[in-house]
């Protein structure tokens, strides 16, 4: 009688456990969606996201010689490049993505800089460079 009753307490433990384990990983998939939006409130992100939108037709070579754009195009690549890695080790829900109105705001700052992101890809030899930010695209234009 006694071996059941220990069985009993052992199986409600590990249960127990395993809710708690759930509930841990929806809070932090919360915090990394809390921490999304307020990164995007920072001024310094703000100004980087304006200069890319106020960007005209885009030519890398311009770009590359003017590094005040650069950096802010760079501030772009690298904050939607962290997001598309969160998203792919599933830290960050897409869910987020598809159904607000940041999943069209990743499409139009990727179609605005991917020739930025195939010109350093070419001129640094770095195959990967905003390969998460391309990722984060790419699913959610099949999404959306």
């Amino acid at each position: 009688m006694m071996s059941i009753i220990v069985s009993i307490i052992g199986a409600i433990t590990g249960i127990s456990g395993m809710i708690f384990a759930v509930i841990g990983f929806i809070h932090n998939r919360m915090l990394a969606v809390t921490s999304f939006l307020e990164y995007t409130l920072d001024p310094d992100f703000i100004e980087a996201r304006n200069l890319v939108l106020e960007t005209g037709a885009y030519e890398a070579e311009i770009v590359g010689k003017n590094r005040t754009q650069a950096h802010q195009f760079e501030h772009v690549i690298n904050t939607y490049n962290m997001m598309g890695l969160l998203v792919h080790k599933h830290q960050l829900p897409k869910w987020f993505f598809k159904e607000t109105s940041a999943g069209e705001t990743v499409i139009k700052f990727y179609e605005k800089l991917e020739p930025y992101i195939l010109y350093r890809r070419e001129i640094d030899t770095i195959k990967t460079y905003a390969n998460q930010f391309e990722y984060l695209y790419r699913i959610l234009k099949v999404k959306l």
